[in-house]
């Protein structure tokens, strides 16, 4: 296939791109780029901060959940991912509102005893 003038064929999704959609070395667009920089950089902060947590491990966890809090059965609202949940080992993946309630939970003890009789029901 050839090139026409200031347009570009993308490596990884093989579409025709004009050279500002690019990145500089001109073999990827920046949408491809961006795609999996962010996936592999969740991947590292996974595998660093979770215990080798892998990312397949997580994307099954996901799927075991339906992509939705363990806690309140909801996916988060702001379209992020859910936020692993981990203390000595490996609970659930939580939705930011969750997970903030069960950290400040976990520092102070009372709160921690009035919320636990709601998680069990």
């Amino acid at each position: 296939m050839s090139e026409l003038e200031g347009m570009k064929v993308c490596k990884r999704c093989k579409k025709v791109k004009f050279e500002e959609e690019m990145r500089q070395n001109g073999a990827v667009c920046k949408k491809c780029s961006l795609k999996g920089t962010s996936k592999s950089r969740f991947a590292y902060h996974l595998r660093k901060s979770y215990n080798g947590l892998t990312l397949e491990a997580y994307e099954e966890m996901f799927e075991k959940q339906e992509g939705v809090c363990a806690s309140c059965k909801k996916p988060d609202i702001n379209g992020r991912r859910l936020c692993v949940d981990y203390t000595v080992k490996l609970v659930g993946l939580l939705c930011g509102r969750c997970n903030i309630v069960v950290a400040s939970a976990r520092k102070n003890k009372d709160v921690m005893d009035y919320l636990a009789p709601l998680w069990i029901m």
